[in-house]
């Protein structure tokens, strides 16, 4: 290697470390960027479904308004059962019911599930979601997302209670 190429290696080695530092540079700043875009998306998107999911639970109380404010007796609970089994919003959404122990009261699309203790039941990630929903609604807020099947397509998706 002669006196010149080792000049112009010298040279030009301080460039291409600088150029690849400043791409590593501005690369992890778009990763950083796009991740707080996405975290912001989703943010919206969940409350965009809370007010919604809360504009349905509206739905729900005015169809049982006139049973649920009668005297409590087997035959009115069935009365409201009846209304929220057939209840429905979106493509494929549905109403359900639990007791605090986690026993099914009402599943829409599943009336042979009701009677039946379902807190076992877990979500796509492995948590026990029913678990979860009782627990959000005991602290008042209600509101609790997991991953479900969803019935129109049989693909996993982001649910909310």
């Amino acid at each position: 290697m002669t006196i010149k190429q080792k000049i112009m290696l010298l040279a030009s080695l301080p460039l291409v470390l600088a150029v690849c530092l400043i791409n590593l540079t501005s690369y992890w700043i778009g990763q950083r960027a796009l991740q707080a875009e996405l975290q912001l998306i989703r943010g919206n998107l969940m409350e965009e479904r809370r007010e919604q999911l809360t504009k349905y639970m509206a739905l729900a109380h005015t169809a049982i308004a006139a049973e649920y404010g009668a005297e409590d007796t087997p035959a009115q609970r069935e009365k409201v059962k009846a209304i929220l089994r057939g209840l429905r919003y979106d493509a494929d959404g549905y109403f359900f019911v639990y007791d605090y122990q986690g026993v099914s009261q009402v599943l829409g699309p599943k009336p042979e599930l009701e009677g039946k203790d379902l807190s076992g039941l877990k979500d796509a990630e492995g948590r026990p979601f029913i678990r979860g929903i009782i627990a959000a609604a005991r602290e008042g807020d209600g509101f609790y997302s997991y991953l479900w099947s969803k019935p129109s397509t049989g693909q996993k998706c982001s649910s909310s209670a």
